[in-house]
């Protein structure tokens, strides 16, 4: 079970680990546990008793997880089940966790670069000041800076986008106070 906070990159990390993998093309992706049968699929593939399995799993919630684990334990010499969250797993033995760190502000830079390799540097600096790590905060930001070169802080922070996923990443609309904690803190 991988898991961190929204924003770091998580999927990103875990479809990288697939790619190139010798098990890539046994790779299936679902993007939103709740949109798939994976109870049903995973069963399915275990009674078909041959081929291979790697199901990566996106958006599973914590109670969920130790459920489709059981469910790739019947046939795990062939099937591997990999769910992502934003919350650890329970407890258990039986399942791996890995916790993906933010990101350090040198692959944050780099990141930003390779999406947008003529920025100027103090707008590169910018961009990983205020994403402090979170990946896909980076990107937005740094399409923001990219087309308003000169946006301020405060009105990134407004942005759709950006507003959205710093809602998901401090819990969401009804505790405004981290969010203001985190705004005073960037001004």
């Amino acid at each position: 079970h991988i898991f961190v906070p929204p924003g770091v990159g998580k999927t990103r990390f875990m479809l990288e680990v697939c790619r190139g993998a010798p098990w890539e093309k046994s790779v299936l992706y679902v993007p939103q546990w709740a949109d798939a049968a994976v109870g049903a699929m995973l069963a399915s593939a275990s009674r078909a008793g041959v081929g291979q399995l790697v199901l990566v799993i996106d958006e599973v919630p914590e109670e969920h997880v130790g459920a489709i684990a059981s469910h790739a334990y019947t046939a795990a010499n062939r099937i591997g089940v990999i769910t992502i969250g934003h919350c650890d797993s329970p407890a258990s033995e039986n399942i791996r966790r890995l916790e993906v760190p933010k990101l350090d502000d040198d692959s944050m830079a780099n990141l930003v670069k390779a999406a947008h390799p003529t920025m100027p540097r103090d707008h590169v600096r910018h961009v990983v000041k205020f994403s402090d790590g979170y990946a896909r905060l980076a990107r937005l930001a740094a399409s923001a800076v990219a087309t308003t070169p000169d946006i301020p802080t405060a009105d990134l922070l407004l942005r759709g986008d950006i507003k959205q996923l710093m809602d998901r990443m401090l819990g969401g609309a009804e505790d405004r106070r981290p969010l203001m904690c985190w705004r005073c803190s960037l001004v």
